[in-house]
């Protein structure tokens, strides 16, 4: 019995091999009547899952089995005409693994005939599918993207797919009649398949991706926008806060706006086309977009005689506009910076005037209140001076001159009269501007402690209310005074100069305490100049920006140091500039230094040719056909030869459109699969 059950096994395999559908039924029937009810393990090995898997796994692994020491063999034997042990091994190996495939398929088609399974077997085929889709989406690479190379990659998925098929058949020739035809299936299915669906994906993708996209962005409000644009111009090296205004809003609105609609623009790009705009130019494609080679491009075309002329012209045209804009803003203002150091000594002592006069005048009522030779509190200067000198461990730098006065007063050999106290004052001012001078910090800071001690001291108890009052009000005015002149190093400079003009020479005063001042202490300056000084401030930083750009040469033809005038604007800092100038026009200077980066400085990647050869090279090439030209009938075609190309190469420069691209969301996945579906439909055979 159990020899009639095997043999009509394998006849029913290869009915089903040979596709005689009538046959296969009827040796359905007769093994149905032979075989005994499934088992559990017919159950199992017969189920859906089992049968998925079996296609999935189980096949390519035999069919790999099956085909490569064969195909081994082959080259090994160099075809056949050089068999040798190693091939026959080979052969052989295969041959086994066959007979040994052909066993396991017919205990595998037995086991359906019990479970009274027969005809195709479609959850078999199906796994056969998905595990060569599975397969060929994970390989590292993508489908072409024309039509023939499309073709020529389909076929080589559908044939990779029917090498991997199992043909289950000991004949080597039946063997090799079999896989040939499931490769030449493969292969003509992959070649049709692949380009169809490579239409399908080319038509529905980006589809599906503006779709995606705009459910992703549907819930961005203009808060997560900017945060989105502060990531990406980040990544370009461009600070979103420092923009301005205008040009953020363009950004929101043109980038939101592509978003919305599933497509991606370049913040970067628009943010350059925004601010040659502002300057009223008109950017280069390869200066806006930073693309590498169009840069490059672009660059070699200026030095080709005639066609290179408006790529040329637009250089010219950026650096004429930021010479101008630079004037415009000062740098065209007359004098020099001894004249406008010497406007800013002059302002801040002309504003000091009235408020020394405001404090003389206090002192003068409090001494016509109390009299010259009202008394202070000697033991309250004492404390008062003492505590702050050991605070700052200054004892050791104190004057001697300043430490015997003090004692004196707290001994009483000299008493501390309101009109000694000013003398006092006179002497301690002259000592610490003397030490600042000399480069003694310290000791000039124990001085003014001493000084600051002596401005608090109070009068005696005896002193009359109205005596008392005036002096304190005195005191006030005279500590506000010295208070702003230790919040404004510059305001107390310009006092000192005037007893002083050598320590404090105009040419470099606003280069010594703007530009290279604190950022507190010079927006504090800027709360006390008056209007003149700051004007004389504004033009002097403009000057150095115009000085770091140009040179000695502003007016000339020397190009912009886009470097020196970064360095230098970056020195002064934003917020500086802010206090002398308005918002915008701060916002314009780094403008200018921003668009000339973008017009010369090379982006990363970039090949320009400056030695200029490349140049020489056409020109020469174009003066050879133009010798030509004089020849009669060659005039037109060498004139065509020289201009055109090159012509269209700049006027595709000069067009600064940005383009926007749809979102590839899920385009690539979808392009894995071209390649994946004809390897599937090769393995399912």
């Amino acid at each position: 019995m159990a020899t009639d059950i095997q043999r009509l096994e394998r006849a029913l395999v290869n009915a089903d091999r040979a596709g005689d559908t009538e046959a296969a039924r009827t040796l359905a029937r007769e093994l149905r009547q032979h075989r005994r009810p499934p088992s559990a393990g017919d159950r199992v090995l017969t189920s859906v899952p089992a049968r998925f898997l079996r296609g999935a796994a189980i096949d390519p692994v035999d069919g790999l089995a099956e085909t490569a020491p064969y195909v081994l063999g082959q080259v090994t034997s160099l075809g056949g005409f050089a068999p040798n042990p190693a091939s026959e091994w080979l052969f052989d190996e295969s041959r086994r693994v066959r007979e040994m495939n052909a066993e396991r398929e017919a205990d595998y088609q037995g086991a359906r005939s019990r479970a009274g399974q027969d005809g195709t077997d479609f959850a078999r085929g199906a796994g056969g599918v998905a595990g060569g889709v599975a397969l060929g989406a994970a390989l590292p690479f993508a489908a072409p993207v024309t039509t023939m190379g499309r073709a020529a990659f389909g076929a080589g998925m559908g044939t990779a797919g029917a090498l991997a098929s199992p043909v289950r058949e000991a004949d080597d020739g039946e063997f090799l009649r079999q896989k040939a035809g499931q490769v030449l299936t493969g292969a003509t299915v992959g070649a049709v398949a692949a380009p169809v669906m490579g239409k399908i994906v080319d038509a529905v993708g980006p589809w599906v991706d503006r779709a995606i996209a705009r459910g992703r962005v549907a819930h961005m409000n203009d808060r997560l926008l900017n945060e989105h644009l502060r990531f990406e111009l980040g990544k370009k090296g461009i600070d979103f806060a420092d923009l301005d205004a205008r040009v953020r809003e363009r950004l929101t609105a043109e980038v939101g706006e592509a978003l919305r609609k599933g497509r991606r623009l370049d913040p970067a790009a628009i943010a350059r086309k925004a601010d040659f705009e502002a300057m009223g130019l008109k950017g280069t494609k390869g200066q806006i977009t930073r693309d590498p080679q169009q840069w490059t491009r672009e660059f070699n075309l200026r030095q080709i005689d005639g066609a290179g002329r408006p790529l040329v012209d637009q250089l010219q045209g950026i650096r004429a506009a930021s010479g101008q804009r630079l004037e415009n803003y000062g740098g065209a203002a007359p004098g020099s910076a001894n004249d406008r150091g010497a406007a800013v000594i002059g302002a801040l002592q002309r504003a000091d005037e009235p408020v020394k006069a405001r404090v003389d005048s206090a002192y003068q009522a409090a001494r016509a209140a109390a009299g010259r030779d009202a008394r202070l509190q000697p033991f309250q200067f004492a404390e008062m001076a003492n505590r702050a000198i050991d605070e700052g461990n200054l004892g050791a730098v104190l004057p001697n001159e300043v430490r015997a006065m003090m004692n004196r007063v707290a001994r009483g050999e000299v008493p501390l009269t309101v009109d000694v106290a000013s003398q006092m004052q006179s002497v301690l001012s002259a000592q610490s501007r003397m030490l600042r001078q000399a480069g003694n910090h310290e000791g000039a800071l124990a001085v003014d402690h001493v000084s600051r001690a002596l401005r608090n001291t109070d009068m005696e108890a005896g002193a009359p209310a109205a005596a008392r009052e005036a002096f304190n009000a005195a005191k006030s005015l005279a500590n506000a005074r010295f208070q702003t002149q230790k919040a404004v190093p510059a305001y107390k400079a310009a006092l000192d100069a005037a007893r002083d003009p050598l320590k404090f020479p105009a040419e470099k005063f606003i280069d010594q305490y703007v530009v290279r001042g604190s950022q507190d202490a010079v927006h504090n300056l800027s709360k006390v100049l008056p209007e003149d000084g700051a004007q004389a401030v504004r033009e002097h930083l403009v000057k150095h920006l115009q000085d770091a750009a140009f040179g000695s040469n502003a007016s000339g033809g020397a190009p912009f140091a886009v470097e020196r005038y970064m360095r230098a604007l970056n020195r002064i800092g934003r917020e500086k500039l802010r206090m002398f100038m308005p918002a915008d026009v701060v916002d314009d200077l780094f403008r200018i230094g921003r668009v000339n980066a973008w017009a010369t400085q090379a982006p990363v990647g970039a090949v320009p040719n400056r030695s200029g050869s490349g140049g020489m090279l056409v020109n020469a090439g174009r003066e050879f056909l133009g010798t030509l030209s004089r020849i009669p009938g060659i005039r037109i075609g060498t004139d065509f030869v020289r201009n055109v190309g090159n012509r269209n190469a700049v006027t595709d420069a000069l067009s600064s459109e940005i383009s926007a691209e749809s979102i590839p969301v899920l385009t690539p996945a979808l392009r894995n699969l071209i390649g994946a579906a004809p390897l599937g439909l090769g393995l399912s055979q």
